[in-house]
């Protein structure tokens, strides 16, 4: 591979490289990700440069790197030539870029929540847009969506990059697994709002030191400055240091919403439905505007 540019100012400049690797995420340096990864030399400057292979085919635009020193460290980034087609057909022609729009907050189906959903690979939907497409076609909160168009669902990044794709008004059959039954479901997308993203994602429960918790009933009051408007709910006011609560990535400020699928409104009813959980009880929580899934580790 060859990647052409203009690295500190120094025009029409040539390195060559390999690629790395097809279809990078998690890089985090868009909210849609599928990069090329390569290793040919690309400094501040070759933003915008062309990609091309040994027949002078252009395969991707020079992005980003990934770097300690902010110079080239042997990892650099390129958007793939079908997405750039994509994007500059759209801009010619209507002068914006439409993506398709779900309408859910999505995790990703790791770790504990495998067993604990009953499925190896997929995304949960930890919130459903009220009005948007997914809760009209009977999307809920609790659902893991498998596949999508007959493809499996492997990471929350895979999932919105396809969501993204499929034209406003487009359709796409998913498959989504509900309580350990399976079903197929039908969306009709919308078109993504300005300020939002195709399927958002939930931000990892933060893992930090604590022993125990402190729990106390939610007032109005306390609703409003955490910015909840729904009923039920009780308040994590404490989190100590060393125990299960923090570990399994509860924060001070939290509103346990349900124990289990069951909605709670009281801190007693809260702690009769986890001492029956046995050695984890799954918790939906609200946390900064949105509502996430978290496995409390008891055993």
């Amino acid at each position: 591979m060859l990647a052409v540019g203009s690295p500190f100012a120094l025009s029409s400049s040539v390195t060559q490289g390999i690629i790395s690797f097809i279809g990078r995420t998690g890089v985090g340096l868009a909210d849609y990700e599928d990069f090329i990864q390569t290793d040919a030399a690309i400094n501040p400057g070759n933003s915008g440069g062309a990609l091309v292979n040994l027949a002078g085919e252009l395969v991707g635009i020079n992005t980003a790197i990934a770097s300690r020193t902010g110079g080239y460290d042997g990892i650099g980034f390129a958007i793939p030539i079908d997405i750039v087609a994509s994007v500059t057909s759209e801009l010619v022609a209507r002068g914006f870029v439409s993506r398709g729009w779900l309408g859910v907050i999505i995790q990703d189906n790791t770790g504990a929540f495998r067993a604990e959903f009953g499925e190896e690979y997929g995304v949960i939907v930890s919130e459903v847009t009220p009005g948007g497409p997914a809760e009209r076609a009977g999307i809920l909160t609790g659902d893991v969506i498998v596949e999508i168009d007959g493809i499996p669902v492997q990471s929350v990044a895979s999932f919105r990059n396809t969501v993204a794709g499929i034209n406003p008004g487009g359709s796409a059959d998913l498959l989504v697994s509900r309580s350990g039954r399976r079903r197929n479901i039908r969306v009709e997308m919308g078109e993504l709002p300005g300020d939002g993203t195709t399927a958002r994602v939930t931000g990892r429960a933060p893992v930090a030191p604590g022993v125990g918790w402190t729990l106390r009933e939610l007032d109005d009051r306390a609703a409003r400055a955490l910015g909840y408007d729904g009923s039920g709910g009780v308040l994590v006011s404490e989190i100590e240091q060393g125990g299960t609560a923090a570990r399994s990535g509860l924060a001070q400020g939290d509103i346990v919403l349900e124990v289990d699928r069951t909605p709670v409104s009281s801190v007693d009813e809260t702690y009769a439905l986890i001492s029956a959980s046995g050695d984890s009880a799954l918790l939906l929580v609200f946390r900064g505007g949105h509502t996430m899934f978290i496995l409390l580790e008891l055993g």
